[in-house]
């Protein structure tokens, strides 16, 4: 049975939360890499719900037993591939949150400038969408998502807390963790209705207003 890993790594890497053998040589970590790869081109053909393990180490040029010995199962290798997304978004997170913010507005604006961040970042990345998408049937990728929601609203949190009451920060963080959800989860649902994608990220910036914010001013 894999085992269940529930928080992330240093620096907020994103940890498996099936058992990884993490390479340590250069031809582990190629090899590593071509498994990841061929699971991404084979996404982009078949879908994730598609994926066969024997597909993956043929299109890799490994063997099967190969592959074991880096992950345990399909889902392993599916959510080594979603971390390695997520964690490239983070840059992009930390570039908008790198600055203090001025003032309520500016931090309004920031957290829009975020949600069309990352729904540009996913818009260009077919693999990741299906991914999003399948991780509505994929207890696995649920939790995931939900663990990187938890670091990107940390991140959020640490650039505007200070406009707040110290009392009220409990409450500012969870608010802003719904928040990364809410639009993790508006993301996955503008991909699959292209046609309304427009006004779905719309309504998102009207629950993340600057109305909202205001309701942690008070001391």
């Amino acid at each position: 049975m894999s085992k269940r890993v529930e928080k992330s790594g240093p620096e907020g890497q994103l940890v498996s939360r099936n058992e990884v053998r993490a390479p340590r040589q250069s031809r582990s970590r190629a090899r590593v890499d071509a498994i990841l790869q061929a699971c991404k081109e084979l996404i982009v053909e078949r879908g994730s719900a598609g994926l066969k393990v024997q597909d993956i180490a043929a299109r890799a040029g490994v063997t099967a037993g190969s592959m074991y010995q880096y992950f345990p199962n399909k889902t392993a290798i599916i959510e080594a591939l979603a971390r390695r997304y997520m964690e490239e978004f983070r840059g992009t997170l930390g570039s908008t949150v790198a600055e203090p913010v001025r003032d309520l507005d500016d931090c309004v604006a920031r957290l829009h400038q975020l949600l069309d961040q990352f729904f540009a970042f996913y818009e260009c990345e077919p693999v990741f969408r299906d991914l999003l998408v399948s991780a509505a049937a994929d207890k696995s990728l649920q939790d995931l998502d939900i663990e990187d929601s938890r670091f990107n609203a940390e991140q959020v949190f640490a650039f505007c807390r200070d406009l707040f009451p110290e009392k009220n920060w409990p409450a500012l963080h969870e608010f802003l963790f719904v928040c990364m959800h809410l639009a993790s989860s508006a993301v996955q649902l503008a991909l699959s209705l292209p046609a309304e994608r427009v006004s779905i990220i719309d309504n998102v910036k009207l629950l993340i207003s600057r109305g909202a914010l205001e309701r942690f001013m008070s001391s």
